[in-house]
Parts: C-alpha cells; structure tokens; sequence
C-alpha cells in the first residue's frame, strides 16, 4: 500500500519546471540547469540553451537537485516486476515530466503484464478496430490506405499524386530544355534538342503536350520526335492533335510522318473523327468560325496525305460547309427629343433683336441591339485536293 501511496503523489504532483540543480544569483535570479564543473573562479552548467559558465562573484549559493530522470531510475528499482499499476502510474508521471521514451516503456511493459489494459492501450496511440486493439497506422493500413507524403491515402490517390509529382519534375526538365534551345546556340542548343528528342518514358506524354505550343519551332520539333520515339496511343493523340493545330507546315508533316510510325494505330479514323464532329459543331461567335476552319482543312489534308479511300465519303462532306454564327449589331438613329428650346436671334450689328425661336430638340438614341444569323459559307479546298489523290 505504501508503494501505492509513493506512486499517487508522484502522479499528482505538477512537473518540475527545473532541469535539475540550480545557480542562485546575488541579484535575485536562478539558473536551473546541472553543474557540471566547479573552480574557484566560476562554475559551470549544462542548461536548455547549452553549457554556460557562471562566475563565483556572482552566485550567492549552489542548490544541488536530482532530475526527472533520476526520480525515474530510483522508483524503477522499488518497483516489483509484475507491480502493474505501479508501473502504469511511473508512465503517467514520466509522461507528465517529458520523459516520452520511458513512459513509452513503462506503457508497452503494462501490456506485457496485461495486454488488455485499455488505459496503457490508449497512452500507446491504440484503438479497438474491428474487435482487436490497433495502432492508428494499422487501422490505415486494415482500411486499406497507405502513406504517401505523410498522409494516408488510398493506393489509387497515391498513385495519382505520384503521377502528378512525377509529371511536374519533368515540366520542370521540360522548361529548362526549353530554354537552353530558345537562348542557346551551337553545341549546347543541339544538346538540349537532342535531349529533348530522347525522351522515352510514357509518363512524359502530358507534360510534353504543353510544350506542343511553344513558340519556338526547335522546341515542337522536338516534342514532336519525343512524342514518337514513345509510340503509345496517347502520344498518337497528342501527334494527331499538333497536325491540327501547329501553324506550320513543316512541323505539321512531321507530325503527320511520326503518327504514321506508330503501330496500332487507325490515324485514318482520328481525322474522320475529327471532321465529323466539326462539320456539325455549331459556332457561336465569329472568332471560334477560324478554329473550325483550321481543322477541316487539316484534317482533310492529313487524310489526303495518309492516302485511305475510306475517308472519301466524308471528304465530300466537307467540301463546302455552312459557317453560320450569330453576330451582334447595334443601330444608332436619330429620334425626336420630348423637349423644346429657344434660341435668341441676333441682328446685322451683332445684337440682341429680342426675338426668339422655339425648335424641337433632335437628338441621338442610344442605338438598338440587333442579333443575327449570319451564314457564311466555307469552301474547303484541301478537302477538294485530298479527293482529287484518293479517286
């Protein structure tokens, strides 16, 4: 009972501010801390902030004190090996006097002596998890998370975001290539090309579309020889698109030659995809009619250069092609004012006659807002060209 007692107090008592013995100084201080060294001439102590050296003509006394940690090594030993709540109890009281470490052993000991013990069970991070005690990095792990980035998260989200770091290091590899081609020159310029050209991995194929339009010709290029060095579906559709919308004609036949190297794949049936869905693709503002034409003309020409009879049918159906959007007008006219006003006339001498004129006030609308169907006709002359190869 007495040791039980011993082990209340120690529970009750608030944690010792003090690291241990403590330097008194002359002008009413303290430094608490423990000795380490003493002289004549000036003492020496370990503190939070590390070891000081303290002058004798200073200090008006030494007050010696034993640390936490000494506390825990002389309870430890009074204690009996299958004393459970005893030892339960130096836990709480290591963990109250920031000793973690022994209180963690003091806890996972308890549980040798007692694996159901819930109060240790808890103190240890753990909980009842489909009838069995877990830590909280084993309830993760039975959900079937895992941990990616100091999170927990699903094995899928984990792979997303694995993707997306992976992704933004080589956007990063990206805009420095992209820059030693744009501001280099010579040998450094076709090193950074050929780097760029060199890039093989399937994981590139997103990063290396958003260079696809870069401004510089060198650097589609070679995203261009990138995408078809990797050679899979996605990097086909990301060729088949730069054929559409890269505005030069070299890089656009290039395109076109890689996207044919690619096995597996019916380019034939991307552009007549493509052509389809444009033809009937409405245009709503006059500046979206550009993007439309772009791509009937392209797509019908890639087909045309690809040679495949099966997309006539649908070459003739781009031939000629209603453009039709809507525009907005505004009218200004001219409409009669609801008011009057008097004008004075003057006379030959540059006076006054007294007589006045009344007059109705004319005066400018603020314009009538009109909308209309414009149609515009499109008439394709590549998809013209492409039927003359093919028949």
């Amino acid at each position: 009972m007495a040791r039980y007692v011993l082990i209340a107090l120690l529970l009750i008592l608030p944690a010792s501010p003090c690291l241990g013995d403590v330097i008194h100084l002359k002008t009413g201080g303290r430094i608490d801390g423990k000795i380490m060294e003493k002289t004549e001439q000036a003492v020496k102590i370990r503190t939070q902030a590390g070891v000081v050296s303290i002058d004798r003509n200073r200090i008006e006394r030494l007050e010696y004190k034993a640390l936490p940690i000494d506390d825990y090594h002389k309870e430890l030993k009074q204690l009996a090996d299958d004393d459970v709540l005893g030892h339960y109890a130096l836990g709480m009281w290591c963990k109250d006097n920031r000793l973690r470490k022994q209180a963690q052993e003091r806890f996972r000991y308890v549980l040798k002596l007692n694996p159901e013990h819930k109060n240790a069970r808890r103190q240890l991070g753990y909980r009842r998890y489909r009838g069995r005690w877990m830590t909280a990095e084993e309830v993760m792990i039975a959900q079937g998370k895992v941990r990616h980035g100091g999170e927990w998260v699903t094995p899928k989200e984990a792979g997303h975001l694995a993707m997306l770091e992976k992704q933004q290091a080589i956007c990063k590899r990206l805009a420095k290539l992209a820059q030693a081609i744009e501001q280099g020159s010579g040998k450094g310029r076709k090193r950074a090309m050929d780097a760029l050209a060199a890039m093989k991995d399937p994981d590139a194929i997103e990063p290396l579309a958003r260079f696809a339009d870069n401004k510089h010709v060198n650097v589609r290029r070679g995203v261009i020889n990138a995408l078809t060095g990797i050679g899979t579906g996605p990097a086909a559709d990301e060729l088949a698109r730069v054929v559409l919308i890269d505005p030069k004609e070299e890089l656009r036949v290039l395109a076109l030659a890689g996207l044919k190297k690619i096995k597996g794949i019916d380019a034939s049936e991307y552009y007549i995809s493509a052509l389809r869905a444009y033809r009937k693709k409405p245009v709503e503002l006059k500046e979206h009619a550009v993007l439309k034409r772009r791509v009937l003309a392209r797509g019908a020409w890639a087909l045309g250069e690809i040679g495949d009879k099966r997309a006539i049918p649908t070459l003739i159906s781009v031939l000629v092609v209603d453009m039709g959007y809507s525009v907005t007008r505004t009218q200004p006219r001219s409409v009669k004012g609801p008011t009057t006003i008097k004008s004075h006339e003057i006379g030959t001498h540059g006076r006054p006659t007294g007589r006045t004129h009344e007059a109705r006030l004319l005066r400018p609308s603020v314009g009538a807002v009109k909308t209309e169907a414009e149609r515009v006709i499109f008439t394709n002359e590549e998809a013209h060209k492409a039927l003359m190869k093919l028949t």
